[in-house]
């Protein structure tokens, strides 16, 4: 095994660590030397990121079938949230995905209109990400912001949330909007 052949998977990752032990055991090296997120003894490191690695390759599929579902079902599931909200409160959200850009196979960015609480028009950008080495059988959500303490905007970091697409479309309703409608378009 090569070296090269390591340094494609990200540092840290289950994958790299397993990498980096087989290279090392070709080079004649008995013990691993890499440490898997906060693990300190590099064997323990080891065998958990094995039974990662190995789990992984299980859900891999049809976690990114489901990803791409998922993706195909928000427009839907965002017409639910308007008819819901509308219904029950009178308001309209305006919600509808204007742009759906693949990054890669475990990664999509959304562009999202809306009606803001206060009644102003919105367009706002989520990502969602599917990281096998995390949570494995959960997604991330991402929304475009400004970080704090700096004057720039990036996506930031939101939560993990459950692979079905009416709880993803709801979080991306709740951010759209700006704010929670109790009993109705809330986390409770």
């Amino acid at each position: 095994m090569k070296k090269r052949d390591v340094n494609k998977y990200p540092v840290g990752s289950p994958e790299y660590v397993v990498a980096h032990f087989k290279w090392r055991e070709s080079r004649g090296k008995k013990n691993p030397s890499t440490r898997y997120d906060w693990f300190k003894n590099p064997r323990q490191s080891l065998k958990i990121a094995k039974r990662l690695v190995e789990t992984n390759k299980h859900l891999k599929g049809p976690m990114l079938q489901c990803l791409s579902r998922i993706i195909e079902e928000l427009d839907t599931q965002l017409h639910f949230w308007n008819k819901t909200v509308e219904e029950k409160t009178g308001k309209n959200l305006g919600l509808r995905i204007t742009d759906k850009q693949k990054i890669s196979k475990n990664e999509w960015i959304l562009k999202v209109e809306g009606i803001t609480h206060a009644d102003n028009p919105t367009e706002e950008l989520f990502k969602i990400v599917w990281w096998n080495h995390t949570c494995p059988t959960s997604f991330h959500l991402f929304q475009w912001g400004e970080i704090s303490l700096s004057y720039t905007r990036d996506f930031i970091y939101s939560g993990v949330i459950q692979p079905h697409s009416n709880f993803i479309a709801k979080e991306i309703a709740i951010f759209t909007h700006h704010l929670q409608i109790p009993n109705i378009l809330s986390r409770i």
